[in-house]
């Protein structure tokens, strides 16, 4: 696969994971409600779609339901992973110290997030308690997490000097902390919904421009 190529399907993966992420989000958020540990935590919105959510948690118990829609956002966060890749693979020469250090960290997030999945959800079909279950949320989410926050930050503030990206995408990334404790605050205060759907609109935006063959662009500022 020439570098081209590894750019664009990287952008469309992004796009098409945060899609995927859009669609999770609510469904997620409203599933951890009905569990014992997110008794009370309904969502302000949920009363306005709950309609079209309920025949969806009919198919099992609440801790099945909301397993197996946690195992989809394995597919998130590989698309992330596969976009943060397409986003650097024109940049590994031209990017500086702080992109560097963005990036590396990101790539550790995701990669943690992916881990942390897999304990958090798939084993195990993802229901009860264990070690295993403990062990991927505290190194997983809650750690990939904050190497995620911290590396998007950078990354985004990078880009934002290199001038090689789309500005709204790399405030989003820049902004990745404030973004997702006001998604906190609208109801989305399940990991991993909230953190999740403010990156998805993030890796929309710089999916699709590396989808349309701006390779030029996130290349060299100059071309």
């Amino acid at each position: 696969m020439t570098r081209s190529n590894l750019i664009r399907w990287g952008g469309l993966a992004a796009m098409l994971s945060s899609l995927i992420g859009f669609l999770l989000a609510p469904i997620i958020t409203s599933a951890y409600s009905l569990l014992e540990n997110g008794a009370g935590r309904t969502p302000p919105w949920e009363p306005a779609i709950g309609a079209l959510l309920d025949p969806l948690f009919a198919f099992a118990s609440p801790d099945v339901v909301y397993a197996t829609y946690g195992k989809l956002y394995l597919l998130v966060f590989l698309g992330f992973l596969l976009g943060l890749v397409a986003l650097r693979a024109p940049r590994s020469v031209h990017a500086g110290q702080l992109e560097q250090w963005g990036y590396r960290l990101s790539l550790a997030g995701l990669a943690l997030n992916l881990l942390g999945n897999i304990g958090d959800y798939w084993y195990r079909g993802g229901v009860g308690e264990s070690g295993v279950d403990t062990l991927g949320f505290l190194l997983g989410t809650v750690l990939g997490l904050l190497l995620l926050v911290a590396g998007s930050a950078l990354l985004g503030i990078g880009l934002l000097r290199a001038g090689t990206a789309p500005r709204l995408g790399a405030w989003l990334l820049v902004l990745a902390l404030p973004g997702i404790a006001l998604l906190t605050l609208l109801g989305f205060a399940n990991a991993p919904s909230g953190p999740a759907l403010w990156f998805c609109f993030a890796w929309l935006v710089l999916g699709w421009s590396l989808w349309s063959s701006r390779t030029k662009r996130f290349a060299n500022p100059s071309a």
